[in-house]
C-alpha cells in the first residue's frame, strides 16, 4: 500500500483562513512556547498563536 501525503501542507486557522504552503517549497513548522512559525525556502510564511490554529495537514493543492 502506498503513502500519499499531497503536494502541499495547509494551515486552517480559527478565523477560516487557510494557509497553502507548496511542498517544493520545503515547509518546516516550529513550536515555540505558545506560538506556531511555518517558514519555508522563500522565508517566514506566518506566525500564530496556539488558539488561533486550529489544524494542518497534507493536500494536494497548490498555492
Amino acid at each position: 500500500m502506498s503513502c500519499f501525503a499531497g503536494n502541499s501542507l495547509l494551515v486552517h486557522l480559527t478565523d477560516g483562513t487557510e494557509i497553502v504552503c507548496s511542498l517544493a517549497k520545503e515547509p518546516q513548522m516550529s513550536f515555540g512556547e505558545k506560538t506556531i512559525t511555518l517558514s519555508s525556502l522563500v522565508g517566514e510564511v506566518g506566525q500564530w498563536d496556539f488558539n488561533n490554529v486550529e489544524s494542518w495537514e497534507f493536500v494536494d493543492r497548490m498555492d
